[in-house]
């Protein structure tokens, strides 16, 4: 069954959404709900945790990639007109996912707002590779 019959049952279940680029059959919402249509079914998607982030298995085929759920949503979600690429929650709480908290910038403003934590390098993490494949 196409993503598109799913449509309504989504948005009667889990108000607007829209598709995650890259992944066919994913979809977010502006709360930070990744919903899945895989195997003719609608339903949400459980996130884990890693370094102190949501993040959900996402699948294109055979191959799999964790991504961060603050991540998918500003992708979807927020606005990013100067090709930023990373992502800060503007109350500093790292399971906020909401769109209305997370804003694009660079690198030295998420140091510069109090956000802590082990940095990886870029080009490191599966985002990174996911956002260089996006854009190719």
């Amino acid at each position: 069954m196409a993503a598109s019959k799913h449509q309504k049952e989504i948005f009667n279940t889990y108000g607007p959404t829209k598709p995650v680029p890259g992944f066919d059959d994913y979809y977010c919402t502006p709360q930070g709900r990744i919903v899945s249509t895989k195997y003719n079914k609608v339903r949400e998607l459980n996130a884990t945790m890693c370094n102190g982030y949501h993040v959900v298995d996402l699948a294109q085929g055979a191959s799999r990639q964790r991504l961060y759920v603050h991540m998918i949503v500003a992708l979807c979600w927020v606005k990013n007109s100067k090709g930023f690429k990373y992502i800060r929650h503007l109350d500093n709480k790292r399971l906020n996912n909401s769109s209305a908290n997370l804003k694009w910038g660079e690198r030295e403003d998420c140091y510069k707002y109090g956000l802590t934590g082990k940095w990886q390098q870029p080009g490191d993490t599966a985002w990174d590779r996911h956002w260089a494949n996006l854009k190719q």
